[in-house]
């Protein structure tokens, strides 16, 4: 018996720990000097990354599949974003990215 309170014990701890990594948030914010991410955890602690746009790369295997990570790389440092996306949402957001930062470098290039 004590043993089926600790299997319903675990499970539920696993259900919290699940609720509370769903609470965790990412956000992209792309301007003229940087490409910033923004990670607020379940615990609400905040963390921001900057990328210089004119050095970014945006990786992400094709096709990619549930475990490929899209990464941002630049300058020896990288960080992987959008893991909790389907596939085909990453593949988006990479082509996305990729294509703003080649507009916004092809707009500083012109003047």
């Amino acid at each position: 018996m004590s043993f089926l309170g600790l299997e319903v014990l675990l499970v539920y701890g696993a259900l919290r720990l699940n609720h509370h990594t769903g609470n965790t948030e990412e956000t992209i914010a792309l301007t003229e000097r940087a490409l910033t991410v923004r990670r607020v955890n379940h615990w609400g602690r905040r963390t921001d990354v900057s990328f210089s746009p004119f050095w970014l790369q945006v990786n992400l295997a094709e096709p990619p599949d549930r475990r490929t990570p899209l990464e941002l790389r630049s300058h020896g440092r990288s960080m992987v974003v959008g893991s909790f996306l389907l596939p085909e949402e990453r593949r988006d957001l990479a082509r996305a990215l990729r294509r703003e930062l080649t507009r916004l470098t092809a707009r500083q290039a012109r003047g």
